[in-house]
């Protein structure tokens, strides 16, 4: 049985991804904050207490699952917040909440799991097209670009270290809670799951920077 681990998968498009990968016949294990999914339970869906912001706790997670004998075919990095989305100038603490999570915390808690993604595995990033420089044509969220321009810079990196194949993902404007100015995207969290899974399974090339809502690649 394959086996994938999802961080940041307690709503939006991480439960989705988790619902889309136990219908797929994956064992996951699956991380929030709380250790919990809520009023969701599955014979093959282990949840795991992670915060990215917390050191001892994501090393304390990586010793546990590698002394039970967890290895993955797929890691999918999803966990972010975006508490400055569509603020017009950047604010200390947004700034440093954002950096800590999206960007320090995915990529120390990617640097803990890596051993535990088999040698023929995948890595998908969650990034989001906000994060490119070729496609910025607006002014605000200025923690949460930068958070996810420097996680593409890193997803880049990690296509040139490692023999596995590594894909960063933007999911599509997507109705999630992330921002009030979500409420009316066109993709369901569910949608946008599909299609990152879609993607997951075809035969992509290694560092590639993916739009899964229009189905084509974009310039960093």
């Amino acid at each position: 049985m394959k086996r994938v681990f999802i961080l940041g998968a307690s709503q939006g498009i991480g439960f989705g991804l988790v619902k889309r990968y136990l219908e797929a016949g994956y064992a996951v294990v699956a991380s929030s904050r709380s250790g919990r999914i809520d009023h969701f339970a599955h014979e093959r869906l282990q949840v795991v207490a992670l915060d990215l912001t917390q050191a001892t706790q994501v090393a304390q997670v990586a010793s546990t699952l590698d002394q039970a004998g967890h290895r993955f075919e797929l890691l999918i990095n999803n966990a972010g917040i975006g508490p400055d989305l569509s603020q017009a100038r950047p604010e200390r603490d947004s700034f440093a909440q954002t950096m800590a999570v999206n960007l320090e915390g995915i990529v120390f808690a990617t640097e803990a799991l890596l051993p535990l993604l088999r040698p023929d595995g995948t890595l998908i990033n969650v990034s989001s097209k906000m994060g490119s420089i070729a496609h910025c044509q607006h002014s605000t969220s200025v923690a949460y670009r930068i958070s996810k321009a420097g996680l593409n810079i890193y997803s880049k990196i990690l296509s040139l270290r490692l023999t596995q194949k590594v894909a960063t993902i933007h999911p599509g404007f997507v109705r999630t809670n992330i921002s009030a100015f979500n409420d009316h995207a066109p993709l369901s969290p569910e949608d946008s799951a599909a299609c990152i899974y879609d993607f997951e399974q075809s035969d992509f090339e290694t560092g590639v920077y993916w739009d899964c809502q229009e189905n084509v690649g974009l310039e960093w």
